[in-house]
């Protein structure tokens, strides 16, 4: 049975849209909004890998992207130990503030967001959300591994293995922070039953106060046949916790599934990821160290980008300097001059000065 959130929610809701990247985010997002969600006005732009759009925040992304290089973390690794304790979270913490006061002025609806690098911060945003009293409502999109590592590969060149490895790490994050008090959509279900899936979407969201239209219309050039592209025989997955942990998410759906199995299972999944903490701690050393040259080769592009300046200054004094002993040569031989005219006519000079 779908539990009404409308009926306990309070004022302040905000739809958090959560899941890896090629996973359907974006087109959960388009599709909420056509249900009354309000989305951001200032969105990432469009290009090749998502000609629809990212249907994301601009200013969370940056956000997010500006954060991960002040702790030196990497998107697709756990994020450092100590990363909450850090002056660039408290810098965080504030701009989250200013972006949530910013869009309750604006909105008589429920607002929401995606981005796929939230699934690692829902820490510092419980925080923040609690001080303002929001109650997040969170929606996670999954789609089938092969069909995320193969878009991953194609989109941007990143290795299946890899893709696998972040798709592991942000559903695991995304289930462990929010302990799976979630609304779970698979991205397949679009295409083989949207009109029941959306009204439980509404429900759920408490989007229902505010959505009176019919889905099927809102949906119709949304949903789009050519958007169902997945062709799974193309790649084996081949990390075997992924495995697992995919095989008890597709019995997951919408809000009424077994958390305890699906929860046992991410807490085996973070057990195994953390005993080969060494190596991504390692990893993180290196992008530490990486990103101290990097600071280092930027000061060294400052100060190299000043060399003709000084330069061009260095020539300025030297043509000064050359000027100053040109004069200084004139009075130098003026100098003698009247030296020379003092011993030929010394009573005449003297008189002269008198």
């Amino acid at each position: 049975m779908i539990k009404n959130h409308s009926e306990n929610r309070k004022l302040k809701r905000l739809i958090i849209i959560l899941g890896p990247g090629r996973s359907g985010t974006s087109l959960l997002t388009q599709l909420l909004e056509s249900m009354g969600m309000k989305i951001s006005e200032n969105l990432s732009q469009p290009n090749l890998s998502n000609i629809e759009g990212f249907w994301e925040d601009a200013d969370i992304v940056n956000l997010h992207k500006k954060l991960l290089i002040d702790i030196n973390a990497n998107p697709y690794l756990p994020l450092p130990d100590n990363w909450m304790n850090t002056n660039a979270t408290e810098e965080a913490k504030n701009q989250i503030k200013q972006i949530l006061n910013r869009e309750s002025n604006l909105n008589s609806t429920i607002w929401g967001f995606k981005d796929p690098r939230i699934n690692a911060f829902l820490p510092l945003w419980f925080q923040v959300l609690n001080s303002l009293r929001y109650t997040p409502i969170f929606v996670l999109s999954v789609r089938h591994i092969s069909a995320v590592a193969i878009s991953c590969f194609k989109q941007y060149g990143t290795s299946q293995y890899i893709a696998e490895l972040l798709w592991l790490n942000r559903i695991i994050d995304a289930l462990h922070y929010t302990s799976a008090d979630c609304f779970i959509v698979h991205y397949e279900d679009w295409f083989a039953q949207p009109s029941k899936l959306a009204q439980e979407l509404l429900i759920y969201t408490g989007l229902d106060q505010h959505f009176t239209g019919n889905v099927n219309e809102a949906f119709k050039d949304i949903i789009k046949p050519n958007l169902n592209r997945s062709v799974h025989e193309e790649y084996q997955v081949k990390n075997e916790y992924v495995l697992k942990l995919y095989d008890v998410l597709k019995d997951c759906r919408g809000a009424d599934f077994d958390r305890t199995r699906l929860m046992a299972v991410v807490k085996e999944c973070r057990q195994a990821m953390d005993g080969f903490k060494g190596w991504y701690l390692i990893a993180q050393e290196n992008i530490a160290r990486v990103s101290n040259l990097q600071e280092q080769l930027q000061i060294a592009k400052e100060k190299q980008a000043e060399i003709p300046e000084l330069r061009k200054r260095i020539q300025q004094l030297e043509r000064e300097n050359r000027r100053l002993s040109q004069i200084e040569t004139e009075i130098l031989r003026a100098e003698q001059a009247l030296n020379h005219l003092t011993k030929l006519y010394p009573s005449d000079i003297s008189n002269q000065n008198l």
